[in-house]
């Protein structure tokens, strides 16, 4: 847990230092996006990695940070049919009767990816990046470690929660909480990453592909 908020509080001390608030213009704002990004990698990666080279033998015997025949396929299957069918059945379910739109924050964050150099990078941060130290993170390092502590459903609940909480927007905590579930019950069962990482990337590419299409 003191990972954790050193990794949140570093990562926004280090973003605001290089680029100030990023809000005079698009290019800016973009590039300051990107600093997040990039000190989001540094302190999830970093800190799991640290944490595993320290205390245990590295991330693969640590996280369980590899992959079987069938993780990558049934993972990013997986992936789409939460991002296609299982969130937007959950956000009609909870925010039906209110005038929200939980995809507002992805949708602006890929509205500043107009050219072709821009996409590649937004394409590269959220299809690939962000899932591979997210899931290093919260289903390796903190799911591992809430698991010595509680059962492992209760383990689930909030390492779950928790992934939704950090994004930052309420709107987003249902479908991310649910999204978090399935990862982290692939993570508890399988004892790798593998298919977590994989379901996360189908989730993410499939925004991407809906935002940017």
């Amino acid at each position: 847990m003191v990972v954790f908020f050193a990794t949140q509080l570093l990562t926004v001390v280090w973003a605001v230092t290089l680029l100030g608030d990023g809000s005079s213009n698009r290019r800016e704002q973009a590039a300051f996006l990107v600093a997040v990004q990039v000190a989001l990698w540094v302190g999830y990666g970093g800190g799991s990695w640290w944490v595993a080279h320290r205390y245990g033998s590295g991330i693969v015997e640590a996280y369980g940070a590899r992959f079987s025949r069938w993780d990558v396929p049934v993972g990013l299957v997986l992936g789409v049919v939460m991002q296609l069918a299982v969130v937007p059945a959950i956000y009609r379910f909870a925010f039906g009767f209110l005038d929200l739109d939980p995809g507002r924050q992805a949708q602006e964050f890929t509205n500043l990816a107009r050219g072709g150099g821009d996409r590649v990078l937004l394409i590269f941060s959220a299809g690939v990046m962000a899932p591979l130290v997210e899931e290093l993170f919260y289903r390796g390092l903190v799911l591992r470690s809430v698991q010595r502590w509680v059962s492992p459903w209760a383990t689930l609940l909030i390492t779950s929660f928790l992934f939704a909480l950090v994004h930052g927007d309420w709107h987003l905590v249902p479908g991310l909480t649910a999204f978090g579930l399935v990862v982290g019950y692939l993570a508890l069962r399988s004892g790798r990453l593998g298919g977590a990482w994989a379901c996360h990337v189908g989730f993410n590419a499939t925004t991407l592909v809906l935002l940017l299409g």
